[in-house]
């Protein structure tokens, strides 16, 4: 792992144990064993270290997704919509965050004038995309409505999830999962 990899992987952990404003620069440096000299090479700032963190993370978990529907269901979206539930959970638990950490960048920074607040809404609107397009490569009457539902669902069982680590957590899931089988069925018709 090169620095600028160091540097991303330890504001990653951070950002996941103590909140994205629950760190600053120097508790990066430290565990990275640089000079703010050396962390300026590669940034221009904590912010922009952060956005780098919010994207890769984007693109790698979204990328793992769109990998796993093409070896498991190959060219069947119907099938993806309906088993999204279930690879999107396991990919965010093999990450190992405490929660999820888009939602943690969203609520430290509320504010849609800060640059890290569109960069962290950056991964819900890719997962969204991925979905309508599913939505519409399926044939669903109204593709960004099924979208919207199949999103809320998805959120809503991970947020219940990581709130609740128990037997109550795999009950939500599978409910979690066949709602988004009907959702799916009553958009394209045919059981998933």
């Amino acid at each position: 792992m090169n620095t600028r990899e160091k540097f991303i992987a330890t504001a990653e952990r951070l950002a996941d144990q103590r909140g994205p404003r629950g760190f600053g620069l120097d508790a990066v440096l430290s565990e990275v064993g640089v000079s703010k000299t050396t962390f300026y090479k590669y940034f221009d700032s904590k912010d922009e270290l952060s956005a780098e963190v919010v994207n890769q993370c984007t693109e790698q978990l979204i990328n793992e997704i769109r990998e796993e529907f093409a070896q498991r269901f190959g060219n069947e979206p119907k099938a993806c919509l309906s088993n999204l539930l279930p690879i999107w959970l396991r990919k965010i638990r093999e990450k190992h965050w405490n929660g999820c950490l888009f939602s943690k960048y969203c609520h430290a920074y509320p504010d849609d004038k800060e640059a890290l607040f569109a960069v962290a809404r950056a991964f819900p609107r890719a997962v969204r995309s991925t979905i309508v397009q599913l939505s519409r490569d399926s044939g669903a009457a109204d593709p960004e409505r099924l979208a919207r539902q199949l999103t809320i669902v998805l959120q809503g069982a991970a947020t219940f999830g990581f709130m609740f680590k128990d037997e109550e957590q795999a009950t939500c899931e599978a409910d979690a999962h066949a709602l988004m089988k009907q959702l799916v069925e009553s958009a394209v018709g045919g059981p998933a």
